[in-house]
């Protein structure tokens, strides 16, 4: 009879050690999940924020007669103009703190992702496989070069604004070679995006030789250069975010 009592306690207590891994995995997910749609709202805000502040520094500028629709000027040049540089400002300064952020949050995330692995506790996040160090860099590069951008206009010191903005793009473009290699597939979705990535570096490799006079610098090919890689990375951000 105390051989059955004794059997009963370990399989009970067996039980309850199960049943503690098992709270804990779940609440580890459900609080994954949910730091993984606060990052998805956040990267959709950032993607907005840019796309409307940019086309509100062209129509403020045009509709003012400040700078002309055609042929086409780079987005810094409309939002430098007053009153589109109080916009663009606003729009830019927030998704600089949303991308720090992002930045931060994935840090975060990666280290308590180490921990729970130590622990042996399971985690389900789509976001931790795909998250490196790179990336987390990537987005606190942006971040502040974007921030940066928006805050010195071409008009006050061009050489610091191109160079913040440049560190911006190309932080992008390293986040999106990234997440690329590392989801490789033969679907057209997937060689969508490669394509896509691919066309940002053109744009930045494009925007390098001319500015160097490499080749013949023709300045609205530069602006649109500049115009179509931005919408690249809004469109990239929402992808992204839904794929977190």
């Amino acid at each position: 009879m105390f051989n059955d009592q004794d059997d009963n306690f370990i399989y009970a207590t067996d039980n309850v050690g199960t049943l503690d891994t098992n709270l804990l995995s779940s609440n580890n997910n459900n609080r994954q999940r949910v730091i993984s749609l606060t990052i998805s709202f956040a990267l959709k805000t950032v993607a907005i924020l840019m796309s409307f502040s940019s086309l509100l520094g062209l129509i403020i500028s045009v509709a003012n007669k400040q700078e002309p629709l055609w042929p086409l000027m780079n987005i810094s040049q409309y939002a430098a103009n007053y009153p589109a540089i109080y916009f663009f400002r606003i729009g830019t300064s927030i998704s600089a703190i949303l991308l720090i952020g992002i930045s931060h949050t994935f840090f975060k995330e990666r280290q308590l992702t180490r921990i729970s692995s130590a622990a042996s506790i399971s985690t389900t996040s789509a976001s931790n496989s795909k998250i490196g160090a790179w990336t987390i860099l990537g987005f606190l590069v942006a971040g502040i070069g974007l921030g940066g951008a928006g805050l010195i206009s071409c008009f006050e010191n061009n050489d610091v604004h191109t160079s913040l903005a440049f560190a911006m793009f190309i932080a992008m473009a390293c986040i999106q070679t990234g997440q690329i290699t590392k989801s490789c597939a033969s679907s057209r979705g997937s060689l969508l995006r490669c394509v896509s990535c691919m066309y940002l570096w053109f744009c930045l490799l494009m925007t390098i030789l001319m500015a160097s006079h490499v080749v013949e610098k023709v300045d609205y090919l530069i602006s649109i250069l500049e115009w179509t890689a931005t919408i690249q990375i809004c469109i990239w951000a929402f992808w992204f975010s839904d794929s977190l």
